[in-house]
């Protein structure tokens, strides 16, 4: 958010959007500082994460230290820390004056990809070393990059007078997206278990978590004013709250779904007071 309003401050200086950086509430120096402190911190905590497994033992316990190469006894863990850089390049990139060209919006994807991909990496805590054969997990982080890229270029001008058209083309893209999420437990292994049948109950529940979004993408198409064009950005990035929760039940039952569902309530307090877009 702050290499946005980095990228931005001229724009939100012409429109008089009220932002700090625009407002010199905050100077660049002091932003700048902030945003790579967190991207450090960030960074760090990822790589202590991944590694510390290794220097528990964990991996030394079951295959034996001395045989195992260093692909053998790295290699699974190291993928948070490859994910992390891909995520932070791509949110960089996407900060920057490739915003407002043809490669926004897939850049925005590819962070959402890559956020969804961090917490698969992940899983090589639990046990799951093989972590990138897991077909599905893929399946999903390329369903949420499309959704995300879909409505992110609907909203790329969210404070002008819109063309119905580009708008419409934008959230069709998100339908699409939408799709590829709702059909993911199918590319599941046949080992893997699932709680809900994924040709029938998954899909009606991912539709039915997606109608109060298609209403307000109907209303910024119909009426392509920023109010409306904010509102359904503002639904379409809540709603991931909802669809990550529905994988959660597919794969992890009802509590897990239920504790990312309750992340709702701290986003819409949050969101009183900072902006969502």
């Amino acid at each position: 958010m702050i290499w946005n309003d980095m990228n931005d401050l001229e724009q939100d200086q012409r429109q008089k959007r009220g932002r700090p950086l625009a407002d010199r509430r905050i100077s660049i120096t002091a932003a700048r500082n902030a945003s790579w402190l967190l991207i450090g911190i960030a960074i760090l905590l990822v790589s202590l994460l991944a590694l510390a497994p290794n220097f528990f033992g964990q991996v030394a316990r079951e295959t034996g230290a001395d045989a195992m190469s260093f692909v053998q006894r790295f290699g699974p863990t190291v993928g948070p820390i490859v994910v992390v850089l891909g995520l932070v390049i791509s949110v960089r990139l996407y900060n920057s004056k490739l915003k407002m060209s043809l490669l926004g919006p897939v850049l925005m994807g590819g962070c959402r990809a890559g956020s969804l991909l961090l917490g698969v990496s992940a899983s090589c805590f639990l046990g799951f070393a093989d972590w990138m054969m897991l077909p599905h997990a893929w399946v999903a982080a390329v369903g949420q990059g499309v959704y995300v890229a879909g409505f992110t270029w609907s909203g790329r001008r969210e404070a002008e007078i819109n063309r119905s058209g580009s708008i419409a083309a934008g959230w069709v893209v998100s339908a699409v997206g939408l799709v590829v999420l709702a059909s993911m437990p199918s590319f599941a292994p046949a080992e893997v278990p699932l709680r809900i049948s994924a040709v029938l109950s998954y899909p009606i529940a991912f539709t039915v978590l997606a109608l109060p979004l298609i209403r307000r993408a109907f209303f910024s198409i119909s009426t392509p004013n920023p109010q409306t064009i904010q509102l359904a950005i503002k639904q379409a990035i809540f709603s991931i709250v909802f669809f990550d929760a529905l994988i959660a039940l597919q794969f992890s039952g009802p509590w897990p779904a239920l504790a990312i569902c309750s992340l709702i309530i701290p986003s819409v307090m949050i969101g009183k007071y900072f902006r969502s877009t």
